[in-house]
């Protein structure tokens, strides 16, 4: 599991779970020490993620607009590139 410290933010953070803003004037959440999954107290009950599913997701490479594959992917960026340039 998870294991959760109090931290103060000094810069705008939400919370995993709720997507909300640490508001008060403390501006305290919980972090895990292990994967950094940051939430409000109230939230924490709702966490349905582990440590492990935190890593694997934010190692998911994105896929541009859904592509097929990542030469599906590189052409819809040349595209997008090449109209940019048409642009400016």
């Amino acid at each position: 599991g998870h294991s959760f410290k109090l931290r103060q933010y000094y810069k705008p953070t939400d919370c995993a779970v709720c997507r909300e803003a640490f508001w008060a004037t403390t501006n305290q959440g919980l972090e895990c020490s292990v994967c950094k999954f940051i939430c409000h107290r109230a939230c924490k009950p709702l966490i349905d993620v582990t440590c492990h599913e935190v890593f694997s997701l934010n190692s998911v490479q994105p896929m541009y607009f859904l592509a097929a594959d990542t030469q599906d992917r590189s052409r819809w960026l040349a595209g997008l590139e090449y109209f940019r340039k048409e642009v400016e």
